[in-house]
């Protein structure tokens, strides 16, 4: 196997590593959100604050990008928009 090659694989597993470690905490963080009974507004901010802490704190760790370490709070909110927040009702009943 090449030295190209060999350290293609390393950075792959390496980036295997570091999405696992994000997709656990994201995952960790929607179940809570669909935990049953709801969470209050004030229990999911602190999980929030919680789990996004934790997310930096790994990045900071590995010496992750900026861009990374904002990727926790950029999905999050993107799912928010997407899923979890609430519609207007002119737009729930033109559907």
């Amino acid at each position: 196997m090449s030295t190209t090659r060999r350290l293609k694989r390393a950075q792959q597993r390496k980036v295997e590593a570091h999405f696992s470690v994000f997709s656990n905490l994201l995952m960790g963080f929607y179940e809570f959100l669909e935990s049953i009974p709801k969470p209050s507004n004030e229990e999911v901010r602190a999980r929030f604050i919680n789990d996004e802490n934790r997310w930096k704190a790994y990045c900071s760790k590995k010496q992750l990008s900026k861009e990374a370490s904002l990727l926790f709070n950029k999905e999050v909110s993107q799912s928010w928009e997407n899923r979890y927040k609430q519609k207007p009702e002119s737009e729930s009943t033109t559907k």
